[in-house]
């Protein structure tokens, strides 16, 4: 009982002792989100029982808040305007859902991220592109090594990762360094780069989950299209989507990860002959039912404003060992069935405009253009990882760097216009 208070405690006060540097904060959240807690459990609260996990998050939340001041608050505000609306619904759900601690944890994984890159936007300034694109791969490249010892040592038998986390945590991590390497380099064109992009992938491989796979492949390709000339954008990615299918249909253990027990009569030939079959013939793993469940439950009762933030949560923690489903498996229909067709449309509306914004952005110089190509890529991956997976709940471990780099891009228009004009003056 202890230990989970001890920790909480630490998780609220320390980041407020690190806000006043920027660096050190912003090395804070990046590595301490990645070290799992759930195996330190729960502390009782007025609002009912939290994770240790979720006061994590609330540290960040405050600290990152205090730590906003007034410069260009506005201007962020202004650049991320679509989620506010998002926000706004999700938070008045609450009122309708089953479970106020689960409404509440759920807020807490929205918030976090975009506290977080509130917090990096407004103290662009002092971080810089650089500091914030070294942090990230730093972080990198300590989550690969500890998987190597937790790997070797025995600690993880079933997958290569981190002990006390599963296999998509970790690659999901490593998705958004995957990105920041391909986008150095593509910029850059150093064979160090290009070399820390293979082995990324090769540790997003080993980890062995599908979604990660396919959004890393969709990130590198998305880079390749946008930042390379002539005929070269369409070839790397042509050749990228090629090596998935590859991956899928022609590696025995990829294949069956895919298909499973009809991985035998699965082939590059009859996805040309009869693609339908082949889709038909993905495991779900069991997220057919799940969402099948879900949206029957949860959303087909209440379809324009859901069952309250944290009712999808609740349903399936509340009845897994019945169901044989411990979570939902995708954030797009849990959004549905917590916050209706309102809050998921404003969701998808929210990155849609945050998107288009940073693929209009004209970088000024290497490293803007390699921070903002960093951010398309690292969000796009996380936009696919949503789609199969419970990206949201990876705040820590996801959500901060993916809301870091974007923030970090859009406010860099307005530090490199400012910037100009001061050399100019």
């Amino acid at each position: 009982m202890m230990a989970p208070l001890f920790a909480s405690i630490f998780l609220i006060l320390v980041p407020l002792f690190l806000i006043r540097k920027p660096v050190v904060y912003l090395y804070y959240v990046f590595i301490v989100g990645l070290v799992p807690m759930s195996w330190l459990g729960s502390v009782p609260t007025p609002v009912g029982s939290l994770t240790v996990s979720a006061i994590k998050l609330l540290g960040i939340i405050i600290a990152s808040m205090a730590g906003l001041g007034k410069r260009r608050l506005m201007i962020i505000i202004i650049r991320l305007f679509p989620f506010f609306l998002f926000f706004f619904i999700a938070t008045i759900s609450i009122a309708w859902s089953p479970s106020l601690s689960m409404g509440i944890r759920m807020l807490l994984k929205l918030m976090a991220p975009l506290s977080f890159g509130f917090y990096v936007a407004v103290n662009f300034e002092k971080i810089g592109e650089r500091q914030l694109l070294k942090s990230i791969v730093i972080s990198g490249v300590l989550s690969i090594v500890a998987a190597l010892i937790c790997t070797g040592g025995g600690f993880t038998k079933s997958h290569f990762g981190l002990a006390g986390s599963s296999r998509a945590v970790f690659s999901s991590h490593l998705t958004v360094v995957v990105s920041v390497m391909a986008a150095y380099a593509v910029v850059f064109r150093k064979m160090k780069f290009f070399a820390g992009t293979g082995l990324v992938s090769l540790a997003i491989l080993m980890a062995f989950t599908r979604i990660t796979i396919l959004g890393m492949f969709a990130s590198i390709s998305l880079i390749l299209f946008i930042r390379l000339k002539g005929m070269a954008r369409f070839v790397f990615p042509v050749v990228c989507g090629t090596g998935v299918v590859i991956l899928f249909f022609s590696v025995g253990a990829y294949k069956e990860r895919m298909f499973l027990h009809k991985s035998d009569s699965i082939s590059i030939h009859s996805l040309i002959e009869n693609p339908g079959e082949v889709i038909e013939s993905v495991s779900g793993s069991g997220r057919f039912a799940a969402w099948n469940r879900a949206l029957k439950k949860l959303f087909l009762p209440r379809p324009v404003i859901g069952s309250g933030l944290g009712a999808a949560q609740f349903y399936f923690y509340g009845s897994g060992k019945r169901t044989h489903f411990g979570v939902i498996h995708s954030e797009y229909i849990r959004l549905a069935c917590d916050t209706g067709v309102i809050g998921l449309i404003s969701y998808v509306f929210s990155w849609a405009y945050v998107f288009v914004r940073l693929v209009f952005i004209r970088p000024k110089d290497p490293y803007q253009t390699t921070l903002i190509t960093a951010a398309i890529g690292a969000s796009f991956s996380y936009l696919i990882f949503l789609t199969t997976d419970n990206g949201l709940d990876y705040a820590s471990q996801f959500g901060n760097f993916v809301y870091a780099l974007v923030s970090a891009s859009l406010i860099s228009v307005v530090f490199h216009k400012r910037y100009k004009k001061s050399t100019r003056a």
